[in-house]
């Protein structure tokens, strides 16, 4: 399992046999590929061996899951739309996901709380 800590807005990870850091605002969405998961930053995506649960544990409130596969940074979210008969989040680097009918609700309290309230 691969390196991952969350400290004072802080991303610690494995990166290339050691460590990197970044700013949590700048991790646009986590997508889960088993058995890794991509961190999609601002402007690098990293892949790294860690489950979802520990991640989940780690982030912060504004970090969001919206399906199985998928939590995104709400700071990063720039519409909500339904189309194909469900609902899809869109993030501002051009990325859009699909929102699992059971987390809908709370995909949609959080984009009303979390989306444009912090330039990320």
């Amino acid at each position: 399992m691969d390196t991952l800590k969350v400290k004072d807005n802080i991303i610690i990870y494995s990166y290339k046999n050691g460590l990197k850091s970044s700013l949590c605002n700048d991790l646009v969405a986590l997508v889960y590929n088993k058995p890794n998961i991509w961190l999609i930053f601002k402007n690098e995506e990293v892949l790294i061996h860690i489950s979802m649960i520990q991640i989940e544990d780690l982030l912060q409130n504004n970090f969001i899951r919206i399906n199985r596969q998928v939590i995104v940074n709400m700071f990063h979210a720039s519409e909500l739309i339904f189309k194909d008969g469900a609902y899809w989040i869109h993030l501002k680097r051009g990325l859009e996901y699909k929102i699992s009918e059971r987390r809908k609700k709370l995909v949609r309290e959080a984009f009303l709380l979390y989306a444009n309230s912090n330039e990320a």
